[in-house]
């Protein structure tokens, strides 16, 4: 049986929140706010004065701790308990903990409003009563700190916090009951459908929750930057990662190519869509103009053209000069043309040959080729593609494999997997309680954080990590092999020294010396320092370092902040007081902040997700990517569905929170390795084209 311990700010609705869990779910509800007020009434004291006797005194907090220490072993209690209680989270360990917040101007008028507090300080206008409330609240504050050395303002004691500011004491009760018992919310069909995907209740429940609070914003140190979280790599040291490379290469190890290339193209096409809509034929915006008068330059222009000789009688050339430009586009996009639209980025053409246009797949599996052949002959390659188009992709894939590998001299190897259905998410309206469409709960996709799960089932040594469009044609290829090779390069040279160190602290022989120099690779190469490493005992600085070491590890290339979009370098403080390398999204940071805002603004680069990994520990063993996770970081967006508003969760990002506790090192690589697709125009650049001059 366990209890909801339920306190917060004054104002922010405790009592009334209580009495409603108890109606809607049957338990007894227990107040030391009603006893206080009681006691302060027998006493003829208002609840300040009260509070300041209290100081002076501890029988009444005696008398009200006395209870509460009794409610997890008092055998006498048969039904759960609402405790609307300052301090029954401390005091009932296995308690629900809850903490309500609510803004001090809105607490002030609902104190105001409320005619049954007779015992608290009359207040004459709303400043007042916010003075008032803020000033007891001190008093308790400074009383319990004294008493008990805790502070119950400090969030992380609770299971849950909510903002009660803007949500009624009905919704916010509703809130509660949905996170502490989800089956309160979820009828059979619910349970049947949760099952089906392989989510436990468990998961409804942290994902209801993550609605309810939200993420917090992360503690940055500042933003990493050459010589400050950034490597640059001179040139004289590049031809001593190169042979590392070459040398690992050789060994008996498993080296493999990670895609993720799920993502439909339609956004590609989100300008072109919206001409389609138009009521005019001739394009009015400028990325459809260009579109237009390009669109014999696109890789795609000759089986575009086919398509729209095949359906429509003309050549694209012919529709061109007769001005039916939307007839192009939909030729383009829609069924019965190219279908581009519908398919996902990885099976577009991308760039043009001698021999015929070249998917976005397809320069993957040359990359793979160039630099990730292994010892056997072999070049690994993953996609993780949607359910829906995997077919499309095995037969592509079947198609220009020879070519491949006769060219290269490697046999190409390639897999597939879909993103699992248990890592799909709840949805939550706008009370953050279960969404549903035509009565069913609806799931969404947890974004590329889910594919930590595929990445995770893979057996390989060390994992290359690449976005389906940020690919270039063979005459710009060497640029992106070579950084390729010397950041896998100092990955493996990393390794080998982290895996010298660990092998040292297991044999319990090691001089200070030695560990000084750990502690200093530690600081120097990886950027985790922690402020207490100098007053730790040796047993538990040792603990420190094989904690810190024995962790997956990435070499993330970091590309000149030249405007692209991406997230960024960052130096951010942990929960055990160290610092690390993250990778950040603008909605992680808290740009309300001047400072974190100017840091954010002012970065000198930015992730391009062209990742080296190495997921096995220095003993060969596969590590648990999952226990290497931040929870408290994902996203909370607005999206629609049949017409109604409802908030997605997205899973802490692959990059983002779902490597937070990896080892990570940033390299700076020259722009010319960052090219990414993300509209159709974008493949009109000159590092997509075949430097046909009539394209430029």
């Amino acid at each position: 049986m366990r209890h909801i311990a339920i306190t917060g700010d004054l104002g922010s609705g405790k009592s009334s929140v209580a009495k409603i869990i108890c109606q809607k779910a049957g338990y007894d509800y227990f107040s030391t706010g009603s006893l206080q007020r009681k006691l302060a009434a027998e006493k003829g004291m208002d609840t300040l004065e009260l509070n300041y006797l209290s100081e002076k005194t501890n029988e009444i907090d005696d008398y009200i701790d006395a209870f509460l220490k009794n409610i997890d072993s008092d055998k006498s209690i048969t039904k759960p308990m609402v405790l609307d209680s300052r301090l029954a989270w401390h005091f009932v360990k296995s308690a629900f903990k809850v903490y309500l917040k609510v803004q001090p101007e809105i607490a002030a008028r609902r104190v105001l409003a409320d005619k049954a507090r007779s015992n608290e300080p009359l207040a004459a206008d709303i400043e007042d009563s916010k003075n008032s409330l803020l000033e007891r609240q001190e008093v308790e504050a400074r009383r319990f700190k004294k008493l008990y050395r805790i502070d119950y303002r400090k969030l992380d004691h609770y299971d849950l916090v909510i903002d009660t500011s803007h949500f009624s004491p009905e919704e916010v009760a509703a809130q509660i009951l949905a996170v502490f018992d989800p089956l309160s919310v979820l009828n059979r069909e619910d349970l049947e459908q949760i099952q089906a995907k392989g989510i436990k209740t468990e998961q409804i429940q942290e994902q209801l929750k993550r609605f309810v609070q939200g993420f917090q914003y992360l503690k940055l140190a500042a933003s990493a930057s050459a010589g400050n979280g950034i490597l640059i790599i001179d040139h004289e040291h590049e031809n001593s990662l190169l042979e590392t490379w070459e040398r690992y290469l050789k060994a008996r190890h498993k080296v493999l190519k990670f895609v993720p290339a799920s993502g439909a193209a339609s956004r590609m096409f989100k300008d072109l869509y919206s001409y389609l809509e138009s009521e005019t034929e001739e394009p009015s915006g400028k990325a459809e103009k260009i579109f237009i008068s390009h669109c014999g330059c696109f890789a795609f222009s000759d089986e575009l053209s086919e398509s729209c000789i095949k359906n429509l009688g003309a050549s694209l050339e012919s529709l061109q000069e007769q001005g039916r430009y939307k007839d192009i586009v939909r030729q383009l996009l829609m069924p019965g043309g190219l279908n581009y639209g519908a398919l996902p980025k990885g099976l577009l053409s991308f760039h043009k040959y001698p021999e015929g246009p070249r998917k976005a797949m397809t320069e993957h599996l040359v990359e793979a080729a160039l630099y990730a052949p292994n010892y056997n002959g072999k070049a690994y390659v993953h996609f993780t593609v949607s359910p829906e188009h995997r077919e499309l992709f095995e037969k592509e894939c079947r198609l220009v494999k020879p070519d491949i590998e006769q060219e290269y001299g490697v046999q190409i190897e390639v897999s597939f997997s879909i993103q699992k259905p248990s890592t799909d998410t709840i949805a939550a309206d706008k009370n953050n309680l279960p969404f549903r469409d035509q009565g069913k709960l609806l799931f969404r996709p947890g974004g590329h954080g889910a594919l930590l799960e595929n990445l995770n089932d893979l057996d390989a040594d060390i994992v290359f990590i690449k976005n389906i469009d940020n690919v270039v044609p063979d005459r710009l290829k060497d640029s992106t092999v070579h950084y390729k090779k010397l950041l896998a390069g100092l990955l493996v040279s990393l390794q080998e020294k982290i895996a010298n160190y660990l092998k040292l602290l297991d044999t319990g022989k090691y001089t200070r010396a030695q560990l000084v120099e750990i502690i200093q690779f530690l600081q120097q190469q990886l950027y985790t320092r922690h402020k207490d490493i100098k007053t730790m005992e040796d047993a538990e600085l040792v603990l420190y370092l094989k904690k810190k070491l024995n962790r997956p590890i990435r070499v993330c290339g970091m590309v000149r902040n030249e405007g692209e979009p991406g997230g960024g370098p960052f130096l951010v403080y942990e929960e055990d007081g160290s610092t690390s390398l993250q990778i950040l999204e603008s909605s992680q940071i808290d740009m309300k902040d001047p400072e974190k805002a100017a840091m954010y603004h002012e970065g000198t680069h930015f992730n391009p997700v062209d990742l080296v990994c190495g997921i096995k520990d220095y003993k060969g063993k596969k590590f648990d990517l999952r226990r290497y996770v931040d929870k408290n970081t994902g996203f909370i967006s607005i999206k629609s569905k049949s017409g109604q508003e409802h908030k997605a969760l997205e899973l802490p990002g692959l990059w983002n929170g779902a490597m937070s506790d990896w080892i990570t090192v940033f390299v700076e690589v020259p722009i010319s390795t960052f090219n990414p697709v993300k509209t159709v125009n974008d493949l009109l650049r000159e590092q997509h084209q075949d430097e046909d001059p009539s394209c430029s």
